[in-house]
């Protein structure tokens, strides 16, 4: 793993495509000094370092209890600039310390789809959010493989990805087949979740200002 710590201060912005393939191979990397953190809670500032390209985002609000905070995580991950797995080396989970860490520019991270979505469903969970990570394929605007999160409030189910759409929607909304997930195995959930946790302990939780 390379030196996630010195890019922890930034965040992200859009792009678009994605696809997730079924294959994975984790991706060696160096031991990262986790005396380069601070103090417990990293604290990431809601714009990103000046730059020379200016990139529009149109934030999208939801008014109501608590929907400034998912309106600003939505935000944030529109502002992760898409970027594919490395072909042949199968497909790797960033976690959002990974992510952030890959920040040029405008542009807060780097990932693909299922990075975004995880990116998400970290700032979620840390607010007290029931949320989960879908996988599958989409039809609109084209057919692939995809990832996106889906969470639960008010009693409703909403659902978020900023790859394909530029609004946080209801499920209830979505087209026949608009979606179609697909299962993925307990042990890669598994894998990505604990190196979440080993990123969390050595660098300390991850929040916006």
């Amino acid at each position: 793993m390379r030196n996630i710590a010195k890019m922890l201060p930034l965040l992200g912005v859009l792009a678009s495509g994605c696809r997730v393939e079924p294959t994975y191979t984790p991706i060696v990397s160096a031991p990262i000094a986790p005396k380069q953190v601070q103090s417990s809670v990293v604290k990431l500032p809601l714009k990103a370092k000046s730059s020379t390209k200016k990139i529009e985002i149109k934030p999208v609000r939801i008014v109501g209890s608590r929907w400034d905070e998912i309106n600003k995580i939505f935000d944030r991950a529109r502002r992760i600039k898409y970027e594919s797995d490395v072909k042949n080396e199968g497909d790797y989970w960033q976690t959002p310390y990974e992510t952030i860490r890959r920040a040029e520019g405008e542009f807060l991270g780097k990932g693909d789809c299922e990075d975004s979505a995880f990116f998400m469903d970290y700032f979620l969970k840390k607010r007290g959010i029931k949320s989960e990570v879908k996988m599958g394929k989409t039809i609109i605007p084209s057919e692939g493989y995809h990832a996106w999160v889906e969470f639960e409030k008010d009693g409703e189910s909403f659902f978020m990805d900023p790859i394909i759409n530029e609004e946080i929607k209801k499920i209830s909304t979505l087209g026949i087949n608009e979606y179609v997930k697909w299962g993925i195995s307990p042990e890669r959930y598994f894998e990505y979740y604990s190196r979440l946790a080993e990123h969390e302990k050595q660098f300390g939780k991850l929040d916006f200002n």
